[in-house]
C-alpha cells in the first residue's frame, strides 16, 4: 500500500512520476489495444474512453503492472472518468467512481501529480474545473492535506 508516511519526505512532490514512460504507454497500448499514434500529445486525454472505464479499472486492480504502468493507467482512468462525468448523470457511474477513488486513496503517493493536476487547486470558479475535479479534491483533502499540515507543524 502506498502512503506518504512510508516514503521519504517530499516523495509526492519530487519522486512521484509526472508522465507515463514511453515503455509503459507502449505496453498499455498493446494490452488494451488502444489506437495510439505517434503524434499524440496527451496520451491519457486523447485515449480516454468512458465506455471502457470498468475494463481499465479491472486491469489496474488485477493486472501484473509495474509502477510506471500503473501510474500511466491511472491517468487514463481519471481522464475516462472525467469523460463519463461530463455527460451529466451517467447511469452506473457510482460504482466506477467508488472504484477509482478507492484505488487513488490506496496508491495516493504514486498518483500525487495526477490528483494535483485534476484538482485545479488554484481555481475557485466551479465553471472552470473538470467534471472530475470535485472528486479529486476530496482525494487531495484526505490524502495530501494532512501530510502538508504535519510538515508545517515540524
Amino acid at each position: 500500500m502506498y502512503s506518504l508516511e512510508n516514503e521519504p519526505e517530499g516523495f509526492g512532490e519530487s519522486i512521484a512520476p509526472r508522465f507515463g514512460s514511453r515503455a509503459a504507454l507502449e505496453r498499455l497500448n498493446t494490452i488494451l489495444h488502444l489506437p495510439f499514434t505517434q503524434g499524440m500529445q496527451d496520451w491519457d486525454v486523447e485515449l480516454a474512453d468512458a465506455s471502457r472505464l470498468g475494463e481499465f479499472c479491472a486491469l489496474y486492480e488485477t493486472g501484473r503492472l509495474d509502477i510506471e504502468e500503473r501510474f500511466a493507467l491511472m491517468r487514463l482512468i481519471v481522464a475516462s472518468l472525467d469523460d463519463l462525468l461530463s455527460v451529466g448523470d451517467p447511469g452506473g457511474a457510482l460504482e466506477l467512481v467508488t472504484r477509482v477513488i478507492r484505488v487513488l486513496r490506496k496508491d495516493c503517493a504514486l498518483h500525487f501529480h495526477t490528483v494535483e493536476y485534476w484538482c485545479l487547486l488554484e481555481e475557485d470558479d466551479p465553471k472552470n474545473v473538470f467534471a472530475v475535479t470535485p472528486l479529486l479534491r476530496q482525494v487531495w483533502r484526505e490524502c495530501f492535506e494532512p501530510e502538508y499540515a504535519r510538515g508545517i507543524e515540524r
